[in-house]
């Protein structure tokens, strides 16, 4: 089985259309063994109550009141997982990428720990706006100068796959519970000497994203600091 997380905070307008896009995916690909587990993140908008009329014995609702941020909402999912490996998706995604990346994680786990959807490889094709491209340009420097040995191209694009046991085991250590997850969860996964591949994805920005233009960068810039200072 495969696991399919979706952390959510607010995504009522886009809630049922992309979940219903993968599930047609899934579907034309015989992709039949796996669950889809959507995580409120303390919404305020009417996900609870969209996500309740879409539950069945493959979709699942958990969550909380409070909202606490993307990498709480990964960590609280691990004990519901039932699959042998997961995937976690930005709700928006299946909007945004050729969703055929899936079946390439679904193989690559059979050989990876950890396999990530990646923008910044040269078969990569994406779209973004000028802005969140000049953002991103700017935190991909200072990890490259603040960890050299990472040596991963893309540590945040919302696409990546795990073994369980090793999504399991990374959320025990992970102390960042909102934009840094993914860098936290690399750096560890590397000094547990994890198997790790990057694979090209098609991306095309939409709409907006609750990483916000200003805030979130700032946010994740300082939490990128803090944990330079702990490892």
């Amino acid at each position: 089985m495969i696991s399919i997380v979706f952390p959510v905070y607010n995504g009522s307008k886009i809630l049922k259309e992309n979940i219903d896009l993968l599930i047609n995916y899934l579907k034309k690909n015989s992709i039949n063994d796996y669950e889809i587990i959507i995580v409120n993140d303390g919404s305020t908008d009417s996900t609870f109550s969209i996500t309740k009329t879409i539950i069945n014995k493959k979709i699942k609702l958990i969550g909380y009141t409070k909202n606490i941020g993307k990498g709480y909402a990964l960590k609280y999912s691990s004990e519901f997982i039932k699959g042998k490996n997961i995937i976690f998706m930005d709700l928006d995604l299946p909007t945004q990428i050729d969703l055929k990346i899936i079946k390439q994680i679904i193989k690559d786990l059979k050989n990876y720990d950890i396999v990530i959807g990646t923008r910044y490889l040269s078969k990569s094709d994406i779209t973004r706006k000028k802005t969140r491209a000049f953002l991103s340009k700017l935190y991909r420097l200072s990890l490259l100068i603040l960890f050299p040995k990472l040596n991963i191209s893309d540590t945040d694009f919302g696409l990546k796959g795990f073994k369980t046991v090793a999504f399991k085991k990374l959320n025990q250590e992970i102390r960042d519970n909102r934009w840094s997850w993914d860098l936290e969860m690399l750096i560890l996964a590397r000094k547990n000497k994890l198997r790790i591949n990057e694979i090209p994805v098609n991306w095309k920005e939409l709409g907006d994203s609750t990483f916000g233009n200003f805030k979130g960068p700032i946010e994740q810039l300082i939490s990128t600091i803090k944990i330079k200072l702990e490892y």
